[in-house]
């Protein structure tokens, strides 16, 4: 469904989201009459990972179960009125997300916190709760993604976080016994982990290259073997086997499932994104390289792209790129792939952008 992307086919946006509009017509836009329960209602009716919540001023925040209903989420608000609504949880503050897990019946004044870096330059937060909170693991890690949510807020948990995971640390009130004893570590009071999850962010940003436009043929590539699972509704890439690339904790991080936000990588405004058709007789080799030298000649004439990796599967061929959002330019590159492969498709490794796809047949 192209939402985010929609200048790339006007025509197939306006068709993929008919029976969204016809479902906001006959519901009717305003929503100044409406209950938070009946938005709520309606909005799963639309679209089953959409919810909402009651935001700062009164206002409605839409909230999702997966990355993917982002662009529909952000299509829906200029469509309706009556309420101020946004998209996803914005950041509180520490004594606010105290009192969260307050209402979960449990006491986080005392914890204290870890973060680190870990794959795909994403962050993982340990929650360390001392022996004296009582509750079972499963109830304290609630109320750690409670905490975490209502702290930090959806986007930086979207973009930067990959786990938030709980352990046990002493305890803080009355007497420590011998089996309270953990192996000493640094940690933090747990209010700081705003601080500490921002500096992080900073300090990997600024290690990050201006653009990934501008290093097009520099660096090394590494071949990256994967496990072919078989199950295309995992995702369009289950069935690659094999994998070259020249940015290889950017593609690793999208193969492996993990979360993916382009910016991560690069401080310039290119997405990366991928194309893939089906791989046929004896000339498939030949194809491949074929797309991968008309790439490379657009990146040179236009800047506006970079050759990021190839590779294959049992029925598909990939090829992974950097890219700037320009529909001219993107438009004229899959016409020309398509002349060569007859049918190719566009999408984009970024979470939030996963179901925007783009199909380009010869002769379009």
């Amino acid at each position: 469904m192209l939402i985010a992307f929609k200048a790339l086919d006007e025509a197939l946006h306006q068709r993929e989201l008919a029976p969204h509009r016809r479902a906001i017509d006959e519901s009717g836009c305003d929503l100044s009459a409406w209950s938070l329960r009946d938005f709520s209602t309606w909005l799963g009716t639309l679209d089953a990972r959409l919810d909402c919540a009651l935001g700062p001023a009164e206002g409605w925040v839409i909230t999702y179960s997966d990355r993917s209903a982002i662009p529909l989420a952000e299509w829906l608000v200029p469509q309706l009125h009556g309420r101020t609504l946004t998209v996803g949880r914005p950041p509180g503050t520490a004594p606010l997300a105290l009192r969260a897990v307050q209402r979960l019946g449990f006491d986080f004044s005392s914890c204290r916190v870890r973060v680190g870096f870990t794959r795909g330059h994403l962050l993982n937060v340990y929650v360390l709760v001392p022996l004296d909170v009582l509750g079972s693991l499963d109830q304290l890690q609630v109320a750690a993604e409670v905490y975490l949510e209502t702290l930090l807020g959806d986007r930086i948990l979207d973009e930067w976080v990959d786990q938030v995971a709980v352990d046990r640390i002493a305890r803080t009130r009355g007497l420590s016994v011998m089996s309270d004893v953990r192996a000493p570590s640094t940690n933090y009071p747990l209010a700081d982990v705003d601080g500490l999850v921002r500096c992080g962010i900073e300090a990997l940003r600024q290690g990050l290259p201006s653009s990934l436009l501008k290093q097009q043929g520099q660096g090394e590539w590494t071949a990256l073997s994967l496990e072919c699972t078989g199950d295309e509704s995992a995702g369009p890439h289950s069935e690659r086997r094999f994998a070259s690339t020249c940015h290889p904790e950017a593609l690793k991080a999208c193969l492996t499932g993990l979360g993916f936000c382009s910016s991560r990588f690069t401080l310039g405004e290119e997405v990366f994104a991928f194309l893939r058709w089906r791989g046929r007789g004896p000339e498939r080799k030949h194809k491949r390289q074929h797309v991968e030298e008309l790439i490379e000649r657009t990146a040179e004439r236009t800047g506006t792209l970079a050759l990021s990796g190839s590779g294959f599967g049992e029925t598909f061929d990939y090829l992974d790129l950097w890219f700037l959002p320009q529909p001219s330019t993107i438009r004229a590159l899959l016409s020309l792939v398509a002349e060569i492969v007859e049918e190719v498709e566009l999408g984009f490794y970024d979470s939030k952008w996963a179901e925007e796809r783009l199909i380009y047949r010869r002769g379009a």
